[in-house]
């Protein structure tokens, strides 16, 4: 994560969304209320900061968020009878609820088969120069044993040379 407080943040969601929920008026449409404003809030939090240093990571969090607040609000609607039916309609409702917890895997699995197509692609092209740069720098960090001063040095087939120390 680019952020020293997320994993404190997601603990603690994690905590709050498990373990406390435990003793907040149990069996409630209220624990379900509480337990879908937390959601939110990590729903919000994950889309303002995008944690993560890859873009995929974050929109997959985002999705799997999006998920648990579908999730929350289909619990809350059984809980609290919202159309006033009988149980005529459940095994929409059921198949609708079971097919929410795919998306995230789903679209997982898609997108990477998508960035496999693409990273294939740039292989058989080359790539791009800049790609080529991340993977064979031309300047890379040489320390100095005596003073631990840390000098560029170029490569040289395969071998680091260092720079004058002015």
């Amino acid at each position: 994560p680019k952020y020293w407080w997320f994993e404190l943040f997601e603990t603690s969601k994690k905590l709050c969304m498990t373990g406390f929920m435990v003793f907040l008026v149990p069996g409630t449409s209220a624990q379900i209320l509480i337990s879908l404003m937390m959601a939110f809030f990590s729903l919000f939090v994950y889309s303002l900061t995008k944690p993560f240093s890859e873009d995929f990571n974050n929109y997959l969090a985002i999705v799997a968020h999006w998920q648990l607040v579908l999730t929350l609000v289909a619990t809350l609607a059984l809980r609290v009878n919202l159309d006033n039916t009988n149980l005529k309609n459940m095994p929409i409702f059921d198949y609708l609820l079971t097919g929410f917890q795919f998306i995230p895997a789903l679209l997982l699995v898609f997108f990477s088969f998508l960035m496999a197509k693409r990273r294939r692609k740039d292989d058989e092209s080359g790539g791009t120069e800049e790609k080529q740069e991340e993977r064979n720098p031309s300047v890379v960090p040489i320390i100095d044993g005596e003073e631990g001063d840390i000098e560029l040095g170029e490569i040289d087939e395969g071998k680091a040379i260092e720079k004058e120390k002015e």
